[in-house]
């Protein structure tokens, strides 16, 4: 069987955790270990007893048990991926009681036995329940898989360039199609519409699409009926999941004209937080003390404080550690993928923002985001 690095790492987290099976019931890890996408956007099925869920073993072979109307979507063998009844045409709802059974029924064919390293987070009583016979007792993996996943492999760094190549096609989308009198609703179903065609089908979205003064000085809003007008700034943070991994990215589009001159002071500081991210992103480097190198830039180039993060990793989840704030001491290192988010709100002038990924290299960094076309 093959077992591939994300399988290993996650095997390794169990033992350091001090387990050695590994129960993996949250949607993102799940995807982790084994590849496949849980169903972001319908939230949990009518027809599922329970979270999909990986039982990884010491070596690192993965199982996944899932309903049986998931389709799946992983790297696994065919053999390594159990179903059991959710939807039936026959009979009425079971609930968790068929994931129970099908849980306890793979547990004792794999030899499940010893201390169990799971989830808390997600991790459901009617199957601590199921398990309890083959187990001695749990111990949480939660904070370990998270700092086993800061480290990208190969692999996912390619699924990440992808990803941002996905959010690049809504960023230059979300360029044609700005223009007064679109609402903010048609203005996203184009920038949705021409990701979706990027990546070749459907794809959860998260981000914002919001316009005018008041709506992007107040910072992060789903799109409305608003219509575009003349001079709006417009904030356009876009993070498609495609593969299971996510990209994102923002820009600050102005419709129809150039900025007045408050609104150019915010784009222009934003602009000289991500040239300071280019010059200084280097492994080293903790996350606290790049945050606070962007946010000195920000200022220094006519921006305002902002009260959120100045940016974050990504990969299976769409915010992961290390993130970029105060409170982060995290060593940035070789193989770390981080969005950088400098952004300036100001009331009664708007709000700009700008989003690029960036890998760190062993000698610095690289840009992976295309759609501002960043030169070296």
């Amino acid at each position: 069987m093959t077992v591939d690095r994300r399988q290993q790492r996650v095997a390794a987290a169990a033992r350091a955790a001090g387990g050695g099976w590994a129960v993996i019931t949250g949607p993102d890890n799940i995807c982790y270990a084994s590849g496949h996408e849980v169903p972001y956007e319908t939230g949990p099925s009518p027809f599922a007893g329970g979270p999909t869920t990986a039982f990884v073993a010491p070596d690192g072979v993965c199982h996944l048990l899932l309903p049986n109307n998931e389709p799946y979507s992983g790297r696994l063998a065919g053999e390594l991926v159990v179903t059991y009844e959710g939807f039936s045409a026959e009979r009425p709802l079971q609930g968790y009681s068929a994931y129970v059974s099908a849980a306890r029924r793979l547990a004792g064919a794999l030899g499940l036995s010893g201390v169990l390293a799971v989830e808390t987070a997600s991790f459901p009583a009617a199957l601590a329940d199921a398990l309890a016979p083959f187990i001695a007792s749990t111990v949480p993996i939660d904070h370990a898989l998270a700092r086993t996943r800061m480290l990208k492999t190969d692999e996912e760094i390619a699924a990440l360039r992808r990803a941002s190549a996905v959010a690049d096609a809504g960023q230059l989308e979300a360029r044609r199609s700005a223009q007064s009198g679109r609402s903010e609703l048609e203005l996203f179903a184009d920038v949705r519409c021409a990701t979706e065609l990027a990546a070749g089908g459907r794809c959860c979205v998260a981000g914002e699409c919001s316009s005018g003064v008041e709506r992007t000085a107040a910072r992060f809003d789903w799109p409305r009926t608003r219509l575009l007008a003349e001079g709006d700034p417009v904030l356009v943070d876009l993070a498609p999941r495609v593969g299971g991994y996510w990209g994102d990215s923002a820009s600050t589009l102005v419709i129809g004209e150039q900025p007045d001159a408050a609104l150019a002071r915010l784009i222009a500081g934003t602009t000289s937080g991500i040239e300071r991210a280019r010059e200084e992103l280097r492994p080293g480097l903790t996350a606290a003390a790049f945050d606070a190198r962007i946010r000195e830039a920000v200022l220094s180039g006519g921006g305002t404080a902002y009260a959120h993060h100045s940016g974050h990793s990504i990969g299976v989840s769409v915010h992961e550690n290390p993130r970029l704030v105060a409170g982060d001491e995290t060593l940035l290192e070789p193989g770390m993928v981080i969005m950088v988010e400098p952004s300036s709100y100001e009331e009664g002038v708007g709000g700009a923002r700008r989003e690029w990924m960036f890998l760190v290299t062993e000698t610095g960094n690289e840009v992976i985001s295309a759609f501002d076309s960043p030169t070296p």
